[in-house]
């Protein structure tokens, strides 16, 4: 199991930080695992998961390739 932080979650989801607690919080993203009082990781196997299994904008947008998929972040929200 890889454990990853933050930075590197938030690499992977296109959504700021407040943005990503909040989805924690509501059950709507993977939790993460405590490592210590004051420090967290997540497991980077279960977000690749979690990332696959989210709905997929597949419109096409100006200058970008109609094969392309990207996060609709709103629809986690």
């Amino acid at each position: 199991m890889q454990l990853i932080r933050l930075p590197e979650v938030l690499q992977m989801v296109p959504v700021g930080k407040t943005t990503w607690y909040s989805l924690v919080k509501d059950n709507k993203a993977p939790a993460p695992k405590k490592l210590g009082p004051r420090s967290v990781a997540w497991n980077k196997q279960e977000i690749e998961n979690w990332i696959n299994e989210l709905p997929l904008n597949t419109t096409n947008q100006a200058g970008s390739n109609s094969d392309s998929q990207q996060i609709d972040a709103q629809s986690v929200n």
